[in-house]
C-alpha cells in the first residue's frame, strides 16, 4: 500500500532508494517496478510486459 501523505519522498521504508510513494513494492528492496500491474515485480516476473 501507497503512503501518499510524503509528497517529498523522505519514507523509504525498504531503503533501495526508491521512496515509497513511487515504489510499487514498499517493504521489498528487491521490487520497486510492476509494469504489467500483476502484483509480480519486474525483477521476478519472467514476462513483466504480459499481465496473463
Amino acid at each position: 500500500m501507497h503512503s501518499h501523505s510524503d509528497a517529498s519522498e523522505t519514507m523509504d521504508s525498504d531503503m533501495d532508494g526508491v521512496g515509497d510513494n513511487a515504489d510499487a513494492f514498499p517493504q521489498d528492496a528487491t521490487e520497486t517496478i510492476d509494469s504489467d500491474m500483476d502484483g509480480v515485480g519486474d525483477n521476478s516476473d519472467v514476462f513483466p510486459q504480459d499481465a496473463n
